[in-house]
């Protein structure tokens, strides 16, 4: 038998490194460079339960700025599916919940997958990572095994993660590399009911619960490959004194926030179709806002064209109130021309703003 020299082996080990290294070569030139848009991503659907109901396809203007949430002022949560209302105690600051926190979640989580089953039908759920932003009171790995485990077979996504991130520093990350996974579905479940002693932002709203889920594709920075959704470009801000040491009519900080937004998207007042709030109402909000819009936004009526998260959801925590105002703009947006004004004014010396635009 005839064995090869280590002359003869080096050379034939340089031949088939050489064929590999053109093969990696080739592929790299058939595939795309991974570039992605950092300025915005697309939002191609949105579904929200609240008190209010289940919204899952596009809404009106004034049927919601007129929706109040449901109230049952009752001993506490009941053991069903919590579906169409908002169960609370007499007082906000007295609320004793009758389930813990990560059964509450489970139940809504449970009701939202029953109830999404063909909105879901439009999500290609093999290139989806699903974001989950864990539920106050629920700690991310318990909350992560809790979803896995409820997560239904014939919706096999490309990943489930929990992130420790609010929804505005989850954006932040991901425009921040432009490369990545390009398709994500954001899940926000939360209930206030469940939180003893919860201190409200707005003591005009009762705790809330709600569950809201958006998904989001990222765009090649050409532009190609587009999914036909709606851009969303991410928060333009302003630190400030608090709103209650203001002039009830000092706009300024919303004023700035917005030239900020039309300089960076090139949305204009004029395309404004209407404006998305937190809901918060202290703190001389309400009326500098109202201002705001007679001065800036001519063409919306503050009567038809503001609508509140905190009236339709009650008061449900900074994130999972931000989340559900992006869900709930796309309703609003998704079969018009123009843009959405999405504020976010939850924090007393924070002026945030987003614009939604097809």
């Amino acid at each position: 038998m005839a064995f090869l020299t280590d002359k003869e082996l080096a050379s034939l080990w340089d031949v088939v490194s050489m064929k590999r290294v053109q093969a990696d070569r080739a592929a790299a030139a058939i595939r795309p460079a991974i570039d992605l848009c950092t300025e915005y991503v697309e939002v191609t659907g949105a579904w929200t339960w609240l008190p209010v109901g289940c919204l899952s396809s596009p809404q009106s203007w004034p049927m919601l700025a007129a929706t109040q949430a449901v109230v049952d002022r009752t001993p506490g949560l009941a053991e069903q599916s919590g579906r169409g209302r908002c169960r609370i105690e007499g007082s906000a600051n007295a609320n004793k919940a009758g389930q813990p926190p990560l059964r509450r979640a489970a139940q809504l989580l449970g009701m939202a997958l029953g109830a999404w089953s063909s909105w879901a039908d439009s999500v290609c759920w093999a290139e989806t990572r699903v974001v989950l932003f864990a539920p106050e009171g629920v700690a991310q790995d318990a909350w992560l095994d809790a979803v896995m485990s409820a997560w239904p077979d014939g919706m096999g996504a490309n990943s489930i993660v929990s992130t420790p991130l609010s929804a505005e520093q989850w954006f932040d990350q991901c425009l921040s590399k432009s490369s990545g996974v390009k398709q994500f579905l954001l899940l926000s479940v939360n209930s206030r009911l469940s939180i003893p002693d919860c201190v409200t932002a707005d003591s005009a709203h009762p705790p809330g619960e709600c569950v809201s889920a958006i998904h989001v594709h990222r765009v090649a920075s050409s532009g190609q490959g587009a999914a036909g959704g709606l851009r969303l470009y991410p928060a333009k801000k302003t630190t400030h004194e608090f709103r209650d040491v203001q002039l009830r009519f000092d706009t300024r900080d919303l004023e700035r926030v917005f030239h900020d937004l039309e300089e960076g998207t090139a949305v204009t007042a004029d395309s404004i179709t209407g404006v998305v709030t937190d809901g918060a109402m202290t703190g001389n909000r309400f009326t500098q806002l109202v201002k705001f819009m007679g001065s800036e936004l001519a063409a919306c009526d503050p009567a038809q064209q503001i609508v509140g998260v905190a009236a339709l959801a009650g008061d449900v925590g900074h994130s999972a109130t931000l989340l559900t105002q992006l869900a709930v703009a796309y309703l609003l947006a998704a079969q018009r021309e123009g843009a959405v004004l999405i504020l976010d004014r939850y924090r007393p010396d924070v002026t945030a703003g987003w614009v939604l635009v097809r």
